[in-house]
């Protein structure tokens, strides 16, 4: 039996040292039989790649839902199969259809491997649309444009029935005619938008502010994804979101309390008359009721609308009217203008800064003008335009910057600036006025009158390199970029990695030498590790007990010899290891303990724990030591062949 046991070793013993020992030259076949099957599928992937191009692209379209009320949303997706570079598609003009939300887009790709044609890869490509029909009745959507590459395909149209919802809206306090309607009272689970303005009668070009609401009652929940709101073109207006994040307040409405969202625009009239803001619009995703045997959560998207708005905008007085009002409108204004430096030398810049803040379109702030004499040379104005909402108002800030250069000594001026704007709490125009502005020139030293040197400006001002010549020449012709033809590109990617090849093959080659070397050095690694791994595990045993305790024992004892031997532990006795321990030339004292622990897991094991007189965190404490000292009993039998296998010198 014993004789069996050892033969079933050494078998495995020279299986192993074979599969880690093989021949040089099987190994440089084995190489440039992968680097050939590289080759084969390289070539083919390159054919594939040139006949991709050819594909044939199919572009589709289809709804959600075919009947739809006038108040629900319909989503519009175009699919594009095929291969090519695909633009996101643009909606056409629709008479019926207006778009609410941004396009969604997904992309996948497939790859086939045929007999005939060789590699051909597949792309799909779907963009998702979220519409809003504007009237009932049967109402069709247009084809869609679709750019692949250089040429343009188009979907087929789809005809969608629209019919009136069955809800009716709830009627604005803002609207005309809603004193004439009764009212119906709110619930606490309600949700609802509602549009205000701050004032209903203005002067055109007056700020006024522009509020949506969202109100959620305590027993709803609702989500609100980007691109929520939707507002048409407030036509006669100039508007300037206030604040791009949303605001959340609580508010008391009709006895109930709501959580709300606001949003706050600021508009100003171009014109005079009555002027209508149409309704706003605002999709919110609603919980519902979940099914029954349903662990997901179910919401619905949902369209509200405000009620349409009307403002009174009256028109800017003509009595008194100055010739330099150019239409900035608000309540007050912060002007301010001076020169520095004052004093300089003849050919040195002086900087003309002038600044304007106050509440209002900072788009309808004027450029002031600024006459000099012939006693200065002047260059075109820097102009900075912002803006910052400020308590619930937009507030404009501008500067101006303009360098003028002295040609002459003396006391030079520069004349007054002003600035005029009509004062909407006054209601009259009002002009604010800066200046003049004296600067003291003093001759050049050693240069002459007109001639411009290199100067070093203040802090914080650029510097100004002039030359000699006033206007330098400017390039108006455009940059010329060769395009690579579209349908040539395959063919172009294909040639790139045939070159590519001898790299991709160094790559190769420098990776298996790799394989191969940590291969033979596996003994070594495991060698290494054997004792660390062995003791790690044993330490975690004490989470278990009884017979599996002995089991898990068994085997890290098992597998700890394995590895310092490199043998498979799978099917090794207590009895075949011993013999292979004692083969090796170690002390008997070394193995007894060890042995010992193997004999006990398998009495343990299989026969039962329960007559075992010792503890199981003795048999722990007793293994780390036996392995620590077997490890080194088999460290020092491999050091000692080792300098006698050595030749002597």
């Amino acid at each position: 039996m014993v004789k069996q046991h050892l033969l079933s070793l050494n078998m495995s013993s020279s299986i192993i040292e074979n599969s880690n020992a093989q021949p040089w030259r099987w190994k440089v076949a084995r190489f440039f039989r992968v680097l050939f099957l590289i080759l084969v599928c390289s070539a083919t992937l390159s054919i594939g790649i040139s006949q991709t191009g050819n594909a044939q692209v199919k572009v589709t379209s289809k709804v959600d839902k075919t009947l739809a009320g006038e108040n629900e949303l319909i989503v519009l997706t175009v699919e594009v199969e095929g291969s090519g570079r695909v633009a996101t598609p643009q909606l056409p003009e629709m008479e019926d259809f207006r778009q609410v939300s941004g396009v969604r887009s997904q992309s996948s790709q497939t790859y086939h491997f045929g007999t005939g044609a060789g590699f051909t890869s597949q792309a799909l490509s779907s963009f998702s649309f979220t519409l809003r029909p504007l009237r009932t009745g049967k109402l069709t959507i247009p084809p869609i444009p679709v750019q692949v590459g250089r040429k343009t395909y188009q979907s087929t149209p789809i005809e969608v029935e629209v019919v009136q919802s069955i809800s009716p809206s709830t009627p604005s306090p803002t609207t005309p005619d809603a004193a004439a309607r009764p009212q119906r009272k709110r619930t606490q689970d309600e949700i609802f938008y509602e549009a205000s303005l701050d004032r209903d009668r203005v002067f055109v070009g007056e700020q006024v502010i522009l509020t949506y609401r969202l109100y959620v009652g305590g027993g709803t929940q609702v989500s609100i994804p980007r691109n929520a709101y939707s507002q048409s073109d407030l036509e006669g207006f100039v508007v300037h979101p206030l604040d791009l994040d949303m605001k959340e307040k609580r508010i008391m409405k009709d006895g109930n309390l709501y959580g709300t969202v606001e949003r706050l625009l600021a508009i100003f009239p171009l014109r005079p008359g009555t002027l209508k803001i149409p309704p706003g619009e605002m999709v919110v995703s609603r919980a519902v009721q979940r099914p029954r045997r349903s662990f997901f959560n179910m919401t619905e998207r949902i369209m509200l609308t405000s009620e349409p708005l009307t403002l009174e905008v009256r028109p800017l007085p003509e009595e008194g009217r100055p010739e330099g009002f150019e239409g900035t409108v608000g309540p007050s204004f912060d002007f301010q203008a001076g020169v520095q430096p004052s004093e300089v030398e003849v050919g040195t810049p002086v900087y003309l800064t002038m600044k304007l803040v106050g509440e209002g379109n900072p788009e309808s702030f004027p450029d002031p003008v600024v006459t000099v004499s012939d006693s200065f040379k002047s260059y075109e104005p820097e102009r900075d335009v912002r803006s910052r909402p400020v308590d619930d108002r937009l507030y404009g800030y501008i500067e101006f910057e303009q360098i003028l250069v002295p040609n002459e000594p003396g006391q030079l001026t520069i004349p007054e600036v002003s600035f005029t704007y009509f004062n909407t709490v006054l209601e009259q125009y009002e002009t604010l006025t800066r200046g003049p502005f004296l600067v003291t020139a003093s001759p050049a030293s050693g240069q002459s009158v007109g001639e411009i040197r290199e100067v070093v400006t203040a802090p914080g001002k650029r510097e100004i390199r002039i030359t000699g010549r006033d206007i330098f020449p400017i390039h108006d012709t455009p940059l010329a970029f060769n395009s690579f033809p579209a349908d040539r590109l395959p063919v172009r990617q294909g040639l790139v990695l045939l070159l590519a090849l001898p790299g991709i093959c160094g790559l190769i080659w420098a990776v298996q030498v790799q394989v191969w070397r940590l291969q033979e050095d596996s003994y070594r690694n495991r060698n290494r590790r054997a004792l660390q791994t062995a003791r790690r595990e044993l330490k975690q045993l004490d989470q278990l007990d009884g017979s599996d305790f002995y089991s898990r024992l068994g085997q890290i004892l098992g597998q700890f010899v394995a590895d310092k031997l490199e043998m498979t532990s799978g099917g090794m006795t207590s009895d075949e290891i011993e013999f292979q321990l004692k083969s090796l030339d170690i002390k008997p004292d070394a193995i007894a303990g060890f042995v010992e622990l193997l004999r006990l897991s398998d009495e343990a094991a299989y026969g039962g724990a329960s007559t075992l007189a010792k503890t199981e965190r003795e048999i722990i404490r007793r293994a780390l030591d036996e392995t620590s000292r077997l490890n080194s009993a088999l460290d020092n039998s491999v050091k000692r062949k080792g300098r006698e296998a050595a030749p002597a010198k």
